[in-house]
C-alpha cells in the first residue's frame, strides 16, 4: 500500500474530505473488510465499535473511542464491491466508500 492522499475540496458552505489508497489486494477481499462491523475498529482508529450489520437500509450505532459519543448513520447506498453510502448521524453528513480495481490493486476512496 502506498502513502494515503487526502483531499479536500470547499464550497461556499461546505467541505468534502476524502482519503484514497492503492492497496494490493483484491477489490472482493476489500469489501469484505470495509463491510465487517465487527472487525471495522481493527482498521479505523476512528471507530471503537459498530452495533449493527452493515447492510442497505440498516442503521447503525457506531462509537467513537475515548467517549461517550455515539453516531447512528443508515446505510443509504450499497452496491457490493462497488461503493457503499452511510446517511446521516454524523450532522448532516454521508460518508462513501468506493474501491476501484485496476489490475492487481485496488484504490479504496473513503469520502466525507
Amino acid at each position: 500500500m502506498n502513502d494515503p492522499a487526502v483531499i479536500q475540496t470547499h464550497q461556499a458552505f461546505s467541505l468534502t474530505c476524502a482519503v484514497q489508497a492503492n492497496i494490493r489486494a483484491n477489490a472482493t477481499v476489500i469489501w469484505h473488510i470495509l463491510t465487517d462491523a465487527d472487525g471495522f475498529s481493527r482498521w479505523n482508529s476512528t471507530v471503537s465499535r459498530i452495533e449493527g450489520q452493515i447492510r442497505e437500509g440498516e442503521r447503525l450505532r457506531v462509537h467513537v473511542p475515548g467517549t461517550d459519543r455515539t453516531f447512528t448513520p443508515i446505510v443509504s447506498d450499497l452496491v457490493p464491491n462497488e461503493r457503499m453510502t452511510w446517511t446521516g448521524g454524523f450532522a448532516q453528513s454521508s460518508r462513501a466508500s468506493e474501491p476501484s480495481r485496476y489490475g492487481r490493486a485496488t484504490t479504496v476512496q473513503l469520502i466525507s
